[in-house]
């Protein structure tokens, strides 16, 4: 059981918080031991599942372009040992050949790197609006509800946050350099183990004794970068996903995420579809 590496929680309680911290260019993804496994489900929910998981408006297209250049690069220069360049196209770690040629090119980029793509592109007024996204694994969100919006109807269901720092998302994305990769992290609880989790799912019964294996702790990492020609910025997702009992070795941060769990807003609870297993969650940590 690989153990996490992201505790979000450890920065402090309140969740509605920017949290962003400058990464240099080699940070700008993250690829892991799950890297097969990862891309191996993204290609199934391309096939199986397209409609929910890839979709793009007319003018993404000059950004998309330009971010799979930027994404190839990178995993040449970053990895030279694990990615190749095979003419017009790429291979990957897991030794699969991306082909650039007859593929949208956000999709061939989100087939390179473990991350959720989602490109926004800002409109006559300067609102930064999603204009495309390969979505593989959203937690509890759908693209087809948020294409074509801008952040801030985008986060709406999020109990407090555009009121506390809705504009403030949407100044900082306005007032991106090139040059600048930003990242922060966000994490949940689910009894689900599917990367693919764009509702939450009813679930069996969890009790302290049960919690280390069947409740997972989810992080997102996500980053933000300005492409400079096209005037886009990338949001990268990034999921990682353990097993609860992946903290068991882990006191510190054991004890840290059981304070912050008993005393999160019964709102967010609510929001994060907590409220069935936050107790034993906050029972199994704490013993």
């Amino acid at each position: 059981m690989s153990a996490p590496r992201h505790f979000p929680f450890l920065a402090g309680r309140d969740p509605l918080r920017m949290g962003l911290a400058t990464v240099g260019a080699r940070d700008w993804f993250e690829i892991g031991d799950d890297y097969a496994a990862q891309m191996a489900e993204k290609r199934r929910l391309l096939a199986a599942r397209r409609g929910e998981v890839f979709r793009t408006l007319p003018e993404a297209e000059p950004a998309a372009r330009e971010l799979l250049a930027a994404v190839a690069d990178w995993c040449a220069a970053t990895f030279p040992d694990r990615f190749a360049r095979d003419g017009d196209g790429m291979r990957c770690p897991d030794g699969r050949r991306v082909a650039f040629a007859g593929v949208p090119p956000l999709e061939a980029a989100a087939l390179l790197v473990q991350e959720d793509l989602c490109l926004m592109l800002p409109d006559a007024a300067g609102t930064p609006i999603l204009i495309g996204a390969c979505l593989c694994f959203p937690s509890r969100w759908r693209l087809a509800e948020k294409i074509g919006h801008p952040m801030l109807a985008i986060h709406a269901p999020v109990p407090g946050l555009n009121p506390k720092i809705g504009a403030t998302i949407d100044r900082f994305l306005a007032g991106l350099k090139f040059g600048h990769i930003y990242a922060r992290t966000n994490w949940s609880l689910t009894a689900d183990p599917a990367l693919f989790q764009p509702v939450a799912v009813p679930h069996e019964p969890v009790t302290a004794a049960n919690a280390g294996e069947r409740v997972f702790y989810r992080v997102e990492r996500q980053t933000l970068r300005l492409l400079p020609q096209s005037g886009a910025v990338l949001f990268g997702i990034r999921i990682h996903q353990h097993a609860l009992a992946a903290l068991a070795a882990l006191p510190a941060e054991r004890r840290a995420f059981a304070e912050t769990l008993a005393t999160l807003d019964p709102g967010l609870v609510a929001y994060k579809s907590m409220g069935g297993i936050k107790d034993a969650v906050v029972e199994y940590l704490s013993s």
